[in-house]
């Protein structure tokens, strides 16, 4: 608890909590009158049990927005890294096919390669798809 307010929040219930245990021991001497005390702050208890269930809700909110985010961005993530092991597959296979035609340049090489680079914008359109 090093949150400042969270320390003067816990401090504020414990004085009240004191306070009205010191009434109820040094003012209100009998138990009928001390019985009837402590009925007066169920409406209060049911109040502080009220707000504690939408604090919970509400971090439970949170906590599902904050989730979904994360997948989102893992989402993205695994996308933009099978671009790019996409990309530098391609590029490898290209620069090794115009090496190749570079060495030994003739028709057949040439027709290889245009089919290769076709292959290649094929398997680029079905990733696109995925």
């Amino acid at each position: 608890m090093s949150n400042p307010f969270q320390v003067r929040l816990v401090v504020g219930v414990l004085v009240i909590w004191t306070i009205g245990a010191t009434v109820q021991l040094c003012v209100l001497r009998s138990l009928e009158l001390s019985g009837q005390f402590g009925d007066t702050f169920g409406s209060i208890n049911a109040l502080f049990s009220g707000l504690a269930f939408v604090a919970i809700y509400g971090s439970l909110q949170a906590q599902h927005r904050e989730s979904a985010e994360q997948q989102h961005q893992f989402r993205k993530q695994l996308e933009l890294g099978a671009l790019t092991a996409f990309a530098e597959l391609t590029q490898s296979m290209w620069l090794k096919n115009v090496d190749e035609f570079r060495r030994n340049p003739s028709d057949a090489k040439r027709d290889a390669m245009q089919n290769r680079y076709g292959e290649m914008i094929e398997a680029r359109e079905a990733l696109k798809q995925i």
